[in-house]
């Protein structure tokens, strides 16, 4: 991951960048650097901190300069930029001085404008100053995969992939908002902050703005979209899922994966494995013994499919100790995330990264698609007797506190999914979804 950071003002903000850009070495610890752009009226500042993955080389150090004073700041990773490249060069008129999908992004956007952002394959935050039309457009990926937030102060605007780096450049702390907080454990929905005055770019958004115009509104360029079923779902499946592997391979540092055994993870050591790919080394999580419990065996189940596909894998075992490190994590994640796996997967990340691995390819997707998991199994089958639940799901929430979970209870954990499940049925199909989403009730 990269961070960026933004800050435009009516006058020179040069320390608050500075605050800002350290703040987010831990993002990009390779290389820092910022860019100051004084206008008529206006002054922009734009930083970076950069993890080279892709291309190593210094000629792709940011804010990278393009044409006619042009300046991009970039975090993510661009999954067409070969074929946006070449487009490019059959243009003419361009000397790439790198492999990097940042300088291929830089003269693609000089070229095609805001047009090209829908066009874009991949996770990404950036910031682009085009110097010829004297605007400036930030954007962030269709899932949000790459984080950007805003917020505004004494008419300055400012942007940071992190939150703390926005407060790094006001130079003071920001107040939690609760009732976002409980909206975004309740949903897991990624339009929240937990700040007041704080609110991240949405996914499939961009903002503008001209120095003569000034700020515009919010463009949405991935709208959702009604999907005509295809005539061959598995084999067009099998081949997105193919193609979006081997794009994902292009790194110059060692690649891993994250391994739990469930549909996600094994599809891409199966695919691998097809492809006649290098498995890559897996990362997994394991209970002892005598802790494992209903719905937490992934340890097993990545070790049978680390077996069945040939790949070596390392474990981490999860003990109580591991929690004097939450506090650490907590920190790290600078805003609530709403996923009660977060703490694994920091934990395992940090594992890959002590062993010398850059990159890990985790899997996103496929559980929810095939209902891998019991929530969305358990979800399957409420729909399919719609009228039966509308029935008895009153009685059921009515009882579900009468069943017995103490500890010490034979079969406590089966009586607390069973507790569990009944809290959440309703007669309401999108409402039934939200509980069984959810962190909370």
């Amino acid at each position: 991951m990269c961070g960026i950071h933004v800050y435009l003002s009516d006058s020179p903000q040069e320390d608050s960048l500075q605050h800002m850009m350290a703040s987010g070495t831990h993002r990009g610890p390779d290389h820092s650097g910022r860019e100051s752009i004084s206008l008529a009226n206006h002054w922009l500042g734009l930083a970076a901190n950069r993890l080279m993955i892709s291309d190593r080389s210094t000629a792709s150090h940011q804010p990278l300069a393009g044409p006619e004073h042009s300046w991009l700041i970039y975090n993510g990773e661009l999954y067409n930029a070969f074929e946006l490249r070449n487009e490019l060069l059959q243009i003419g008129g361009i000397t790439f001085k790198s492999r990097s999908d940042t300088e291929v992004l830089l003269h693609a956007l000089y070229q095609w404008g805001t047009d090209l952002i829908p066009r874009l394959n991949g996770m990404f935050a950036f910031a682009f100053w085009h110097g010829q039309k004297q605007e400036l457009w930030l954007a962030r990926d269709r899932s949000g995969m790459k984080p950007l937030y805003w917020t505004q102060a004494d008419g300055d605007r400012v942007y940071s992939s992190e939150v703390r780096g926005l407060m790094a450049g006001l130079g003071h702390k920001l107040r939690p908002e609760p009732e976002e907080i409980k909206n975004l454990l309740m949903q897991r929905h990624p339009q929240y902050s937990g700040y007041q005055g704080v609110q991240p770019v949405q996914p499939g958004a961009y903002h503008r703005w001209s120095a003569a115009l000034g700020w515009s509104e919010t463009k949405w360029y991935a709208q959702p979209r009604n999907v005509t079923p295809p005539s061959e779902p598995i084999s067009q499946l099998k081949e997105l899922m193919t193609d979006a592997l081997l794009r994902q391979m292009e790194a110059q540092v060692p690649m891993g994966m994250f391994l739990s055994g469930g549909v996600d993870s094994t599809l891409l050591l199966a695919l691998q494995q097809e492809e006649g790919i290098p498995r890559l080394p897996a990362f997994s999580v394991s209970h002892r013994p005598e802790d494992v419990r209903f719905g937490t065996r992934d340890g097993d189940y990545a070790a049978q499919a680390a077996k069945q596909y040939r790949t070596t894998l390392d474990s981490l075992e999860i003990t109580p100790q591991v929690l004097e490190r939450f506090p650490e994590y907590i920190q790290g994640m600078d805003v609530p995330i709403g996923d009660s796996g977060g703490f694994l997967t920091w934990l395992l990340a940090g594992r890959a990264k002590s062993q010398g691995f850059g990159v890990v390819l985790s899997g996103a997707g496929a559980d929810e698609l095939f209902a891998g998991y019991n929530r969305l199994a358990a979800y399957q089958r409420y729909l399919r007797r719609l009228e039966f639940w509308h029935r008895t799901a009153p009685l059921l929430q009515k009882l579900a506190p009468l069943l017995p979970t103490a500890k010490g209870v034979p079969g406590r954990a089966y009586f607390q999914l069973l507790r569990k499940s009944a809290q959440r049925i309703g007669t309401n199909p999108a409402e039934t979804w939200r509980r069984f989403q959810g962190l909370i009730v």
